[in-house]
């Protein structure tokens, strides 16, 4: 089974790479170009996963995650960390606002697809044998 993730990045460029990758491996996508936008849409698109950029404008990625992370419906959907700040010190604040991984920008598709299998359930990894090095 695929998984709904939502990508939530300001950098249109981003979103639609992000999007073409994971669609690619079958997961249903869902885009918000900020964290205001992600709030509405976490709530009535219900995603699996979120991957969320920390630096977006007005609500911070850090400040939407942890408003995704106080709300009744919201509050049990993993967040992912996706951004070029890699400093030990942010990746420790991100984790204190609710995000259970940190990948670093750039990153691989088998990177991703990782983070996907550990912190989707339902996710039923389609790709076995598949080639991700090259996605």
């Amino acid at each position: 089974m695929a998984a709904k993730i939502m990508i939530v990045d300001d950098n249109a460029d981003c979103r639609e790479l992000l999007a073409i990758l994971l669609g690619s491996l079958g997961h249903e996508i869902v885009q918000a170009k900020s964290g205001e936008e992600s709030l509405e849409k976490a709530v009535l698109e219900k995603p699996d996963l979120i991957i969320m950029d920390m630096l977006l404008p007005g609500i911070s990625g850090l400040g939407t995650t942890a408003k995704l992370k106080q709300g009744v419906e919201t509050a049990a959907i993993p967040i992912v960390a996706f951004s070029g700040w890699a400093e030990r010190q942010f990746q420790d604040r991100a984790k204190q606002a609710g995000i259970v991984a940190f990948v670093t920008k750039p990153t691989s598709a088998r990177a991703l697809h990782d983070v996907i299998k550990q912190f989707v359930r339902s996710y039923v990894d389609t790709t076995a044998g598949a080639d991700l090095r090259e996605r």
